[in-house]
């Protein structure tokens, strides 16, 4: 297919106008579409958008979804980021120098109207794409990102070989121990969000010191992501002698399950070794259900063991899963600005600023 730029009509639109069912059809026939490009994934921002490129007959050939957030409580609308967990998507019927090209229009298309509206934009480390030469030539500074994927093709006993002798000795403790494993789809979750919630208190009051509550998620948020109509999204949950001890946020887009979210009481894991146990079970329900791959979610790309998510890369990489590595980046467009805020952000764990940063967003 042969594209003129004359035959090309770009438009943004909001969530709330997105023709959503023709935009995920779209998205699932990307090979490296996931999850986090589609509308059930948007739906649960406020201010996400789509630009969407089409061609003189209406059909889509090229889209990325994103949205524009505010950082700083009563003066958020002077400070407010660009973001996509999305490279630009274009469709399988272009030739590869057509679709360098329409990648490279779209993404220069979005940087344009973002222009003065936002201070950077972001291309996250939730992508799975292989772009930096083409962000570069927009200006973007690049970075790398890695995660740890699971062939489910390979038989259940092939993939525990893989494990480490820790991982091994941990999921058959808390096989022997009678730790529980609920795996939820959607609305049935509901009733364990509460739960998963207390976890994640648990975890953040635990580790203040490297992670910002800013990041918490509560009740409505994961009630939006469990609610998916286009998607399937799992709560599971590990239970030891009746007291939740891990739960974890699975997404799927295709034949992929993602590790979104997850939480623990290490007062209970210690004993129980639930969390080994529960993606046990997890990397099970994900092979019978019939996924291709589970995707471990995002590792530390350069492991250190003198830095507070080492524990995360150890964790997950004791399942044994093939290292992939992406490209991300982010493009400054208000130098001055993006100081401020970077400033503030080196501080965002200092607990008199969160104490007030909580009382403003009241």
């Amino acid at each position: 297919m042969l594209l003129k730029m004359s035959d090309l009509i770009v438009n943004i639109v909001s969530i709330q106008e997105l023709e959503a069912g023709e935009w995920n059809e779209f998205v699932a026939s990307i090979p490296e579409s996931t999850f986090f490009c589609t509308s059930d994934w948007w739906s649960a921002f406020k201010d996400s958008f789509f630009l969407i490129i089409r061609n003189n007959t209406g059909e889509i050939v090229s889209g990325i979804p994103f949205r524009i957030a505010s950082v700083l409580p009563l003066i958020g609308h002077l400070f407010r980021f660009g973001w996509s967990d999305s490279s630009a998507l274009v469709s399988e019927k272009l030739n590869e120098v057509e679709a360098s090209r329409i990648k490279q229009q779209t993404i220069g298309e979005l940087i344009n109207y973002l222009k003065g509206k936002v201070i950077a934009f972001t291309v996250s480390s939730k992508v799975r794409s292989f772009d930096a030469k083409l962000l570069m030539n927009l200006g973007f500074s690049i970075e790398k990102c890695a995660t740890l994927i699971i062939d489910l093709s390979k038989d259940l006993d092939v993939i525990c070989k893989s494990f480490s002798k820790g991982n091994k000795s941990s999921v058959h403790k808390g096989e022997v121990l009678g730790v529980k494993v609920s795996i939820n789809e959607g609305v049935s979750g509901y009733p364990y969000i509460s739960d998963y919630c207390r976890l994640q208190r648990t975890l953040f009051e635990r580790k203040k010191r490297g992670y910002s509550d800013i990041y918490y998620k509560d009740e409505s948020y994961l009630r939006s992501i469990l609610g998916a109509h286009y998607n399937r999204v799992y709560l599971a949950m590990a239970y030891y002698n009746g007291m939740p001890a891990a739960g974890a946020v699975l997404i799927s887009c295709k034949k992929q399950l993602i590790y979104y979210l997850g939480a623990s009481d290490s007062s209970v894991t210690r004993v129980s070794q639930a969390s080994n146990y529960l993606h046990y079970e997890i990397i099970k329900f994900a092979k019978a259900s019939g996924f291709l791959t589970y995707d471990f979610g995002n590792i530390p790309f350069t492991p250190d063991s003198g830095k507070p998510d080492y524990g995360v890369y150890v964790f997950k990489n004791g399942f044994g899963g093939m290292r992939k590595e992406y490209d991300h980046g982010n493009l400054i467009l208000n130098k001055f600005k993006y100081r401020i805020i970077w400033r503030l952000r080196q501080a965002e764990n200092n607990p008199i600023l969160l104490f007030f940063y909580r009382l403003l967003k009241r």
